[in-house]
Order: C-alpha cells, then structure tokens, then sequence
C-alpha cells in the first residue's frame, strides 16, 4: 500500500513539473513580439517562379521556413528582421544555401559575405533571434548611402536580361541559351579584378568580373530563361 502511495506521490510530483513546463513555455511564447507570432502561422512557400532554389530543396522544412522568413526581410531590404529560431549553426546553414541560390541579391556579397548579427536580447523570449544584417563592403548603409546605387545596378540586371531575350527564339534548345548566354557575357565584361569582381554588379554594371562574379551572372540569366542553374563552390588547384 504504501509503494502505491509512494507511486502516486511521483507521477503527481511528475505532473507538476510537466504542467509548470507549459505554464512557462507558455509564459515565453505570450512575451513572442507581434511579427513572431505571425511568422509561426506563415505556410511555408515551397517553390519560387524564377528561382529554381536547388538548395532550399535540400534543406529540411525547418530551415525552410527560416529560408523564406530571411529571403522575405532581404528581398524588402530591411536591415533588421525577426527569424523563428534562435540555432545560429540552423541560421548559418540557411543563410549560406539562400546565397547561393539568389545571385540578384548582390549586397550580400562582394568578396566577404554580408553579416548576420543577432541580437541576444530576444533569445530571453526564447526559440527567435531579432537579426541585423551587416552588409557587405561596398554596400554598408545600403537602406541610405547605396539605395541610388543599388537601383541602378539592378536596372543594368533588367537590361542585360532584356538584351539577352533579344538573341533567344523559341525554338532554341536549351544549350543554344547557355551558348547565347556565354557569348554576351564574354563580350560584355572583362575577367578582371574589381570593386564588385565577386558578384553580378562587376559584370553588369562595372563590366569586370572574376569567376564568381561570372558564375552568378551566368545563374542569374539562365534562370530567368527557364534553363535549370545551380551555383556550385569549390577549390581550385595551381
């Protein structure tokens, strides 16, 4: 009798801490700003119309959401943004597979990769970091100093996609694409060291560019023709 007792005395102390476990996540998740508790309901989208986005396909659908909850503050160029998770190695991981799937936004990196700075007061809440985007040389301040200038850039893009659209028919397969591609590139900018060398603004705005830059101008045109295109990173041997 007295072993149940005992039992019951357990499973209940058990209880307790379970139900003050909830209590206090609870407590946590009522403290969560407004935008958080937003971005937790926010389906996560599974498919971009102009980016084929072949490494978000790789990541699970936690980092997903982390994915589209960073792509989205980028993409309006905010400089500060919630994210729904507070793992810097989750955040690393996505923030590297969305650089490499987005070339066209091109003030994340130029030469060293724009920062991703977190704000440790939100982890108190817990499960969420306030993020601050320390943006990349030349584009610090972009919000202020460089918004002219990134507009400008981003007409040479369209330009550039305009006067490539011009060379292609319908009836191209897809290499004719890759070859037309190559051509204007090559024509278009030389391979040389520059202020933006490590991405698409050396090729279309500067006209000087090195492999990277060429790769993700190479990315960026193809797949706004529908012609499937990764960015691939390696080392290269003297």
């Amino acid at each position: 009798m007295k072993k149940k007792r005992r039992f019951g005395r357990r499973v209940f102390c058990v209880l307790i801490v379970l139900f003050m476990g909830v209590i206090w996540q609870s407590d946590l998740l009522s403290q969560e700003p407004a935008e958080v508790r937003s971005l937790r309901k926010q389906e996560i989208l599974q498919t971009d119309d102009n980016y084929r986005e072949y490494y978000f396909g790789l990541l699970t659908e936690d980092e997903k959401k982390i994915y589209r909850e960073m792509l989205s503050g980028i993409q309006e160029r905010q400089d500060e943004f919630y994210l729904t998770s507070s793992n810097e190695q989750l955040i690393s991981k996505v923030y590297h597979a969305l650089l490499k799937d987005h070339p066209e936004l091109f003030w994340l990196y130029s030469g060293q990769e724009a920062e991703m700075v977190y704000l440790s007061e939100a982890v108190n809440y817990g499960g969420f970091y306030f993020v601050y985007i320390k943006m990349a040389e030349p584009f610090v301040n972009y919000e202020k100093q460089m918004h002219q200038e990134i507009q400008e850039i981003m007409a040479f893009m369209e330009h550039a996609l305009e006067e490539v659209k011009e060379q292609i028919t319908q009836d191209m397969s897809a290499y004719d694409k890759v070859k037309t591609v190559y051509t204007y590139l090559i024509d278009h900018a030389e391979y040389e060291a520059s202020g933006d060398d490590q991405n698409i603004a050396g090729i279309f705005w500067k006209k000087k560019a090195v492999c990277a830059g060429y790769a993700r101008a190479v990315q960026y045109l193809l797949e706004q023709l529908g012609v499937p295109c990764i960015y691939v990173e390696g080392n290269a041997r003297d």
